[in-house]
This record gives structure tokens, sequence and C-alpha cells, in this order.
């Protein structure tokens, strides 16, 4: 009740992000750089219409009780104010043909089934092999793989294995380039495997990433059971590391992140940082 509440809190106030520039009733919402990528504009459109969040209108939202009724409205039956059907029917045109080649993608890792099937292990051997597991996961829940990569830190003509933080008591050995880690140096090593963020795994970005990773990875990995065919990300003495115009810093609070978004054209190859 509003009387139980502080003075300052009474009168609630909801703020909208993720909006550059406000729709009204002649032009639709230009939403902010990234938003994107996590949310498709062909239901943000019709959210912000069922909100009403065009400068000049109001609408009374009650919550919890409507959410499900405007969840439905949106995926149900979109609509949206007339002069940004135009915009909606673009952006409704692009969602769908995403939608038709994650369904085509899902397939080459779909079960099938057949009556003649005796046992579930011939399930899995029908299936195509061209796939990896990983990928084709990513495929069945529509999302990108991402890569994994080794985490060193370089000392003289060398590198530490681990990271230091992950020898206790014990000083992290610092091993040649061209040297084959022993096995319990090989154990150390993944200890440190991450995944690097997803902006650096986008089908543009991706080549430029595996080619730069391929020349830095130490040659000598590939005799190591443990280490072959994984790669290796080579941090100074900061633990960072530029890779692929991305500026990369790695910490034991907030793991790998990204100090910077450079600006790329997709349709270039390029990639815009989100």
């Amino acid at each position: 009740l509003p009387g139980d509440r502080p003075q300052w809190a009474q009168k609630p106030r909801l703020y909208v992000r993720g909006m550059q520039e406000l729709p009204t009733e002649n032009s639709s919402p230009v939403f902010a750089p990234g938003v994107d990528a996590v949310y498709q504009p062909a239901l943000l459109l019709p959210t912000c219409s069922e909100l009403s969040l065009h400068v000049g209108a109001e609408r009374v939202l009650k919550v919890p009780s409507e959410i499900p009724s405007l969840v439905e409205a949106v995926y149900s039956s979109p609509h949206v104010l007339p002069a940004w059907e135009d915009t909606y029917q673009r952006f409704r045109q692009q969602f769908d043909s995403e939608l038709e080649t994650a369904r085509k993608k899902s397939e080459s890792f779909r079960a099938e089934l057949s009556r003649s099937v005796r046992e579930f292990s011939e399930v899995w051997a029908a299936q195509s092999g061209d796939l990896s597991d990983e990928e084709g996961a990513a495929q069945v829940r529509d999302t990108e793989p991402t890569l994994e990569v080794v985490l060193v830190q370089k000392v003289g003509d060398g590198y530490y294995a681990p990271l230091p933080w992950l020898v206790e008591d014990v000083e992290s050995p610092a091993l040649p380039v061209g040297f084959t880690p022993d096995t319990d140096a090989a154990y150390l090593l993944a200890q440190c495997t991450v995944r690097l963020p997803y902006q650096l795994s986008r089908p543009w970005l991706l080549d430029e990433v595996l080619d730069q990773l391929e020349q830095t990875t130490d040659l000598a990995w590939q005799k190591s059971p443990l280490l072959k065919g994984l790669l290796q990300v080579t941090l100074d003495e900061n633990f960072e590391i530029e890779l692929a115009g991305f500026r990369l810093r790695y910490s034991q609070e907030l793991g790998l992140e990204l100090l910077n978004k450079p600006t790329y054209r997709k349709e270039n190859h390029e990639f815009n940082g989100n």
C-alpha cells in the first residue's frame, strides 16, 4: 500500500532502456546498438506498441497479472501502429528467415527414429558424422559455437603454466616455447581453459581469431595428448591480450572480459563489438 512506503517511493517511476530514439505515432523507435544481439526487433516493436511507449501515450500496466496476456499478444497476434508497419514487416521478414535457417540447421543433428531400430546406439550411429557434439548441440539450441582456449602468462621467452594463483604455495613453473609439457604440466594448463567472449566467435570474425590463435599457439603442444588441438592465449604481465582488434583482460574476480568494443561492419566480415 502507498501508505506503507517512504514518501520518495509512493509514486513509482518506470525507466525504459535500450532506445536511441523514442517512438512517436509517426515514427518507430530506434533501438540502441547491441539490443538486437539479445532481443529480436520483430518482437521489440510490437512490445513497444502493446505498452504504448510512444511519446504522448499512456498505459496502465498491472504487474504481474497482465504479463501473460502481454506475452501472448506480442507472440501470437502482434500489431504495431500504422506508421511503424513498414519497419515491422522488414524486421519480421528477417526474423522469419532466421527461424527457418535455425530449423534447417537443427535437422542435421536430429535423431531420426525408426520402427526398425532395436538398440538405442543405432539412433546415434544413424546421425551425420560431420558435426562435432558441440556444433550440433549449438545448432539445436540455436546458438553459435564458442571457442575454448587455454590461458597462460608470458614470462621471458616462455610462459607460466598455469596462471600463478592456481598453484598454492608453489611457484608456477615457467615453460619455454617449443618444449612439450609433461603430463603434470599439461594437467595444470588444462585448469586454465576458458571460453572466449561470444563476440569473438561470430561467423564473420571467427576466421581472423582462429588464424591469430593458431599462429601464437606453441607447436610443441601438438605432441601432448592432453593439449593437442587446443588453442593458447598468452596474456602479458597485466593479464591482457589484443585479439582480432579486441582488448581482453583476465582477472580472478571477473574472468575474461572485453576492455573495448571496436567498430566493424558486419557485411564486410567485420563487427560492431556487440
